[in-house]
């Protein structure tokens, strides 16, 4: 009975809601935990969305077999009622604008926040590569589960275990990203993860019909999640380390607005090129734009850095307010 504006209308209100939850809580995150924690946070905060993706999905597609589609949105109403409260509860000092700095006005803020993002070498090249591998990841997300479901004939049985199983890895990256950053470097691991994601569309666009195949992008997929989920936890702690506190909303709120913000118009593109090219070299051109990234980031600092900063390091980053003039 909802028309097509109304569904859009929901997703557009839910959508702005998301960016603006995920900006606030990871800039929330270093005021309640000290530097040197701050990945081991971010692991557990990995590790636990990862387990709740993978429970959600789960327990909707059982909600929706007892009491239908419509009824089952209330749970999701409830969920996240009950995660307002919990965040509401969180107390936290120094959260407060300073009395001169809340007279100054929005526009002026978003401003000075982009002048401290651009005057920032690392935060800089890892916030443009995730940009630039979010809209890569967008233009193939946009024919990934019809091009499974349909040109491929996977049941949809298939698809959920493939997506299951990719859960699975999500989840092992999660746990095991400080280890891999103390084995190998904050650097690498960042890199590793940035690389393994145009690799592991190969199999993709070499697939075709079969258990066999599904067998293969099972895998393919939990060895991106994995190492996607060890990378993004040690690029997220790198950037929350290095930024001055005083931008911490405003640099991850840059952060997400080009990432988030890229997926809409690689959707678009996405449609626009399937106008012209078949779904397979669609995919592709998504899979060459996220070597991008990787050589954003072999070409800056990151490449160089073995450990975390510690926060005498992140003091004597450029000060706060000071940018490209």
């Amino acid at each position: 009975m909802l028309t097509i504006v109304q569904l859009y209308g929901v997703t557009f209100v839910l959508g702005t809601a998301k960016v603006v939850h995920d900006a606030a809580a990871i800039s929330l995150l270093p005021g309640i935990v000290a530097p040197h924690l701050l990945q081991g946070a971010n692991s557990r905060l990995g590790a636990a969305s990862s387990v709740a993706d993978s429970a959600g999905s789960n327990a909707g597609a059982a909600l929706v077999g007892a009491i239908g589609p419509a009824r089952s949105v209330l749970a999701d109403v409830v969920s996240f009622l009950v995660s307002a409260v919990l965040v509401w509860r969180i107390r936290t000092p120094g959260q407060h604008a300073h009395p001169a700095e809340a007279r100054r006005s929005f526009g002026k803020d978003i401003a000075a926040g982009v002048r401290y993002v651009i005057g920032q070498p690392t935060i800089r090249t890892v916030i443009a590569a995730l940009a630039v591998l979010s809209f890569g990841l967008a233009i193939m997300n946009t024919f990934w589960a019809y091009f499974l479901l349909t040109m491929l004939g996977a049941s949809p049985t298939a698809f959920g275990v493939i997506m299951g199983v990719g859960g699975v890895g999500s989840l092992a990256g999660a746990l095991l990203s400080p280890t891999i950053t103390a084995r190998i470097g904050v650097g690498p691991t960042i890199i590793t993860g940035f690389a393994v994601s145009p690799l592991a569309q190969v199999p993709l666009l070499l697939a075709g019909p079969g258990r066999g195949w599904q067998i293969a992008l099972a895998a393919t997929l939990a060895a991106q999640l994995f190492w996607a989920t060890a990378a993004g936890t040690s690029q997220r702690s790198l950037r929350q380390i290095l930024c001055d506190p005083r931008f911490q909303g405003r640099m991850q709120a840059a952060s997400t607005t080009v990432t988030a913000g890229s997926r809409p118009l690689a959707a678009a593109a996405a449609g626009a090129l399937a106008l012209l090219l078949d779904v397979q070299a669609v995919l592709a051109v998504g899979a060459l734009l996220q070597v991008v990234p990787v050589v954003l980031l072999l070409a800056s600092p990151v490449r160089a850095l073995r450990t975390m900063p510690t926060s005498h390091d992140a003091a004597a980053m450029p000060p706060a307010g000071e940018g490209p003039s």
